[in-house]
């Protein structure tokens, strides 16, 4: 069903005097005298009657109004479901294509924290012997040049 203030060619705001104006307008354009054998036109003039028939009376207007106002709330939570889906879906397929890349990735390996990192340690420890700086000295060649003026001794 098609807005009835749409029909007509008026805004939701308008007078019934603005109304009933579009209505002998559109009827006498549309009218099945005017357009015989034209089943286009007679199903338009069918609406129009329609549209100025519920939009005439102050009653059925409101009501009318009413089941607007009602369709428009119905239509936002509809988007807004709609909305919420979108990106639970696109949420969960990030998520599924995370999990296939890192997959991918490692080979289908698992990386734990048990007892197979441990087969990855050395078992014995090696010390390095830590030498003072006159062990170093000691060492040094006389041949060592000179650092920046001063000479090293021996």
């Amino acid at each position: 069903m098609r807005n009835f203030y749409e029909v007509l060619g008026v805004t939701p705001s308008a007078d019934d005097e603005v109304i009933k104006g579009a209505f002998h307008d559109l009827a006498k354009t549309f009218h099945p005298d005017v357009n015989s054998g034209n089943a286009l036109a007679e199903r338009r003039f069918k609406e129009i009657g329609q549209a100025y028939d519920t939009l005439k009376d102050p009653k059925t207007r409101a009501a009318y109004e009413l089941g607007l106002a009602h369709q428009r709330k119905i239509a936002q939570r509809r988007i807004g479901a709609a909305a919420m889906t979108g990106f639970a879906t696109s949420m969960f397929s990030t998520v599924v294509i995370s999990v296939v890349m890192i997959w991918l990735l490692t080979d289908g390996r698992k990386a734990s924290a048990g007892p197979d990192r441990e087969a990855t340690r050395p078992t014995k420890t090696v010390s390095v012997p830590q030498r003072n700086l006159q062990e170093l000295v000691d060492e040094a060649s006389p041949t060592t040049p000179a650092i920046g003026k001063r000479e090293m001794k021996l």
